[in-house]
């Protein structure tokens, strides 16, 4: 994946043009966290499997071991695939839940700006999810949406259906 985002996401280049530095990790998130006493700015998470997100990164324990290795005001940033039509038995609401259980502010943004909120919130697309008990807020050029979690629980180790979170995404894909 290291070598995708060199290739394509331009690695290179924003390594180069940090201020202070931009450290790039490979290997298994938990592990390299739970090894490591360095705490960071940023953590971003884009993690699937296919179109199915990892379970082992998307649960309430794993956001607190981020969380333990971010800066004060660090924030923990995770793409997530979905809808934004509030139904509450999809990935994004039972993640956006997870998250406020750990970090004081949860934000959602849209990966698009200039479309009316019927398509954007019954359309499948990348939503940008940023956590953080810092100051951090929004910009006001920055499209935010509010998440329904009703009904959504938090991920846990043990109890995370993510895979059958991705088959009503799926089947509510194929509904359209």
């Amino acid at each position: 994946m290291t070598q995708v985002a060199r290739d394509r996401f331009f690695l290179n280049d924003a390594q180069k043009k940090a201020k202070n530095g931009l450290t790039c990790l490979s290997g298994d998130a938990r592990i390299l966290l739970r090894e490591s006493d360095d705490t960071y700015d940023v953590v971003f998470n884009d993690t699937f499997a296919g179109d199915e997100p990892v379970r082992t990164t998307s649960t309430r324990e794993a956001a607190q071991e981020v969380k333990d290795h971010l800066s004060d005001d660090g924030l923990y940033v995770m793409n997530i695939i979905g809808y934004g039509d509030g139904d509450p038995n999809q990935f994004l609401a039972w993640e956006v839940l997870t998250l406020k259980d750990v970090f004081s502010h949860v934000y959602v943004l849209s990966d698009v700006s200039d479309i009316d909120d019927a398509t954007l919130t019954n359309s499948i697309r990348n939503w940008i999810v940023v956590a953080t008990d810092g100051d951090w807020k929004p910009s006001d050029d920055m499209v935010t949406f509010d998440v329904n979690c009703d009904g959504a629980r938090v991920l846990t180790d043990n109890d995370c259906p993510v895979e059958w979170l991705t088959t009503l995404l799926e089947a509510k894909s194929s509904d359209k």
